[in-house]
Formats: C-alpha cells, structure tokens, sequence
C-alpha cells in the first residue's frame, strides 16, 4: 500500500512539473506574440502620423523641444524628463529627422507601456488570455494612438505607469530587490507628471498599513529605492523653490469652482478602457468578484486611493478647459484594463475568440480612420499648422537675404514658438523666465548683449500689416534693440484659410547693414 501511495505521488509530481513547463512554454511563445505586436504597433502608428501630418502638433511639441534645448531641472508645467526624451532630437541637424523623432518617441514609450500592461496583467491573473485581454482593451483609449501624438507627458506616463505598478507588486509580494527599480522609476515617473505623487502616495500608505508589505521595512532594498526615488526629485524641487513653484500655480489657476457636466463626460471618456468591456462582458454573462490573489486586491486598491480623491476634487473644481481633465485622467486609465481583467470569473474560450477579434478590430478601426481622416484632410486636420511652418522658412529665406549671419534669434507673438522650429537654422526664442509672466516656452541664458550682437528676427500677431504691427511689449522687454526694417509677408495657417498680412521686424546684427525691401 505505500509504494502504491509513493508511485502515486510521483505521477502526481510528474505531471505537476510537466504542467509548469506546458505553461512556462505557452507564456514564452505569447510574450513572443506579444513583443510582434507591439513593434509592429509602434512602427506602423510611427509611420502614419508621421506622414499624416504636415507639421508636429503646435503647443506641447514646442514646449518639449524648448525645454530639451533649455535642459533644466524644471518646466513651467511638469519635471524634467519632458525636455530629456526629446534632447536627442536636437542632436539631428535635419527638421524632418527632428519631426520623425517626436513621433516615435511617442509611440515607443506607448509599446513599452504596453509591454508594462501585460506583465502586470500576467503577475496579477497568471493567465495569457486575460494579459492578452488587457493589452486588447487600452484600444478603447484613444492615449495610445490619436491622442499619444499630441502630448508632451502623458505618453511618458503610459509608459512609465503599467511598470511601476508591477514592479510594486513584484517588489512587495516577491522579492524585495524590486523596491530599487521602483524607487528610481518613481521619481522618473514624477519628472514626467507630478500626478505620479498620487500613486506614490498610495503605495507608500499601503506598505505601512498592509502586515505583508510593512515587512518591506526591514530590508535594505525599499531604502535604496527611497534614495533613488529622492534623487530624481529633489533638483526639481529646488527648481520649484528658485522659481516660485510655477508649475503649482499654473494648475491652480486653471481650476474653478462649480459642477460641470462636460467633467462628469470626461471622466467617462478617460476610462472607456474599463467601463466598455465591463458592460458588455456583464450583458453576455461573465461575472466580475473581489479578486482572491493578494497581490491583485492591493494593486486595485492602491489605484482607487488616489483616484476617487483625485475625481471628486476635479468634480468640485472643473479646470477651465474640460478636454484637459480627460488628457489628466487618461493615464489613470491606462492601468485599469490590466487591474479589471483580475476581478473576471472566468471566460469560455468561445466568448475569448469573438472579445479577442472584437478588440482587435477596433484596434483596425482607430488606424484606418485616423489615416482616413489625415488622408481626405477632414476638417482641415492635415494641414493644421502649415502656414506657421512656412512662414519659419520664409522668414529665414528673408533674414538670409538681409545679412550674411545665420539666425540665431527668433521673438514676438505665439506664431514665432512654431516657425522658430521651422527654421532650418533653428533659432532660439527671444523670451526670457519672467517670475511674473511665467511663460512656457523661453530661453535660458539670454543676454542682451549677446542679442544685439546677434541680431533678432521679430514677428507679428497674423491679420496685422506692418503700418499697424506693434513690437513695443518685446522691446521694452529688450530696450538695447532696435528695428531696422519691416516687411510684409502673406500668411495662412492652411491652405483653405483666407491669407493675412504678417509683419517681419529685422533687428540687425552689429557691424552688418540691413538690404533694402523687395525680396521675391
């Protein structure tokens, strides 16, 4: 009877270890499937919006290549790893290059976040459907295709988030080592978007309040991650304290008290990703429970501490724009695909095969549309943004005329952040840090003397000849400068705009004599 009992256990055992390598093999081939494709993603969303698009998304690709060629330990709006991931593009003499990088840089860190959503997944189901499910489901949010392209620091969060939440797990329910990567992704993470402090947060009161995770304490590891951590943060910090903590006063400033419908929209929008598949996954039968791994419960709750402050206060004090609480919330959605898929019962492989093409197909669905969209420039969307890159080579086809110096400074209205990239000789903005002003895009360094011996090109508000132009605020600002000479050159932020008069005001360089008018 007892070796019946051992032969038994050892076929147990055999079949055990022979389970484990059937799955370590199956999880093999789809992270293989997986890393297929998210390159293929990544190159084919890099190449559409590349050439979809007649020039780089206005604001926040000027704010990014300003504060690369600042590189500073602080933005007026976010840290400093804005301005790093875009540094190596000023490395590129070649504007085309330059407009290249911003868009795979974008998409990049989207399929590494991707990647991230996966692992998470996986750590937290053991499953290679529900980690494949979640991948599938963050094509219900529009921060990983049309919108990634338009960003300065949310797709960094995409990237950044999904693997800080795994390797929070990883580090409190597996190996404590794991704190060391945290603590440096972390503070990466806040130089990214100081909304990252609300996660940090969590984890932090949940490695105190949790028996498991208060254990963590007691290695040196969580120590070394808490030092990275500070590492990253505390230069910016002092770069907050030196300039009036801007970044502070820019998000107030831009909240309001009072209810606003088009907030309780956003809010939906943000997390379509997790309420679509819940809703339609509940009407075909599939149940949803607390989920029983530990690690689960905790990732779910360390996400919904910050988050539900975060919605009733936005609730409270809408900002002034709606669209920017959906553009903040959006990365909080990120994670929740990769948490929703830990709460399902389970799923016939049936009903996976139709979710996995449905999910798939929307995926299609985005790509087509957006290329439909660029390809019949509907609303006008491919050539948003030509006229001021025109108007930045023309202004410098002018000044190379005029004189026989490259041109190294650019100055005057908003339409001169945009044309300034445009210029081949890539000129730097003619605006200083102004505690009072605070201006997003500027440029450190400048000295007045180093302007006037290198002269300025100034450019006027669109729709204003040169016989009413006023350049009188930027050379109060710079009272050393003088114009030399006006010309008028014809502006249309596209094609199917009306043209409009846009006024050149060359500041000479010293020693060099300005040409008369009639260039062209």
């Amino acid at each position: 009877m007892g070796r019946q009992a051992a032969m038994t256990l050892r076929v147990d055992a055999d079949e055990r270890d022979r389970k484990i390598v059937c799955d370590s093999l199956a999880t093999m081939r789809q992270s293989h499937n997986l890393w297929c494709y998210v390159t293929a993603y990544v190159i084919a969303w890099t190449a559409l919006t590349f050439s979809a698009n007649s020039a780089i998304p206005g604001g926040d690709a000027i704010e990014a290549f300003n504060w690369a060629a600042n590189l500073d330990w602080g933005t007026p709006r976010s840290g400093w790893l804005v301005g790093l991931v875009m540094y190596p593009a000023l490395l590129f003499k070649s504007i085309t290059v330059r407009t290249m990088y911003w868009y795979f840089a974008h998409f990049a860190g989207v399929g590494i976040g991707m990647i991230g959503v996966w692992k998470l997944a996986l750590r937290l189901t053991h499953s290679t459907q529900l980690a494949w499910l979640a991948v599938l489901a963050l094509h219900l949010n529009v921060a990983i295709s049309t919108d990634a392209q338009n960003q300065n620091d949310n797709y960094l969060l995409v990237m950044l988030w999904p693997w800080l939440f795994y390797l929070f797990i990883r580090a409190g329910f597996d190996n404590t080592r794991f704190w060391i990567p945290f603590g440096l992704l972390a503070g990466l993470a806040m130089m990214a978007k100081y909304s990252t402090l609300a996660l940090v947060w969590s984890v932090f009161v949940l490695t105190l309040s949790t028996p498991t995770l208060r254990k963590s304490y007691r290695q040196l590891s969580i120590y070394y991650g808490i030092g990275l951590f500070f590492l990253a943060v505390v230069p910016n910090l002092v770069w907050l304290w030196q300039h009036d903590f801007v970044a502070i006063h820019w998000f107030a400033d831009d909240a309001k008290k009072g209810f606003a419908l088009s907030t309780i929209v956003a809010i939906v929008v943000s997390f379509i990703s997790v309420l679509l598949p819940f809703f339609a996954l509940w009407l075909a039968g599939i149940r949803f429970r607390w989920p029983p791994y530990r690690p689960a419960r905790s990732a779910i709750i360390c996400m919904l501490l910050p988050t539900l402050p975060i919605l009733v206060y936005l609730m409270i004090y809408p900002t002034s724009n709606p669209s920017r609480v959906a553009e903040w919330l959006r990365p909080f959605g990120i994670l929740g695909p990769p948490l929703f898929v830990s709460c399902i019962c389970n799923i016939p492989n049936s009903m996976y095969r139709k979710i996995f093409i449905t999910l798939s197909g929307i995926g299609c669905m985005m790509f087509i549309g957006y290329a439909t969209a660029k390809g019949t420039n509907f609303r006008n969307t491919y050539f948003r943004g030509s006229g001021a890159a025109v108007a930045g080579a023309k202004a410098q086809d002018l000044w190379h005329y005029r004189y026989s110096s490259p041109l190294y400074y650019v100055g005057g209205s908003d339409i001169s952040n945009m044309a300034a990239f445009y210029a081949s000789d890539f000129p730097a903005l003619l605006r200083a840090w102004s505690d009072t002003k605070q201006p997003n895009v500027f440029t450190l360094g400048l000295r007045a003397s180093e302007v006037r011996r290198r002269g300025a090109l100034l450019m006027g508000t669109p729709g204003i000849s040169c016989a009413a132009a006023d350049f009188s605020e930027i050379l109060q600002a710079w009272p050393d400068l003088h114009i030399d000479a006006e010309e008028e050159i014809p502006f249309a932020d596209s094609p199917s705009d009306p043209v409009q008069p846009l006024c050149l005001a060359f500041v000479a360089p010293q020693s060099e004599t300005p040409r008369p008018r009639g260039y062209g």
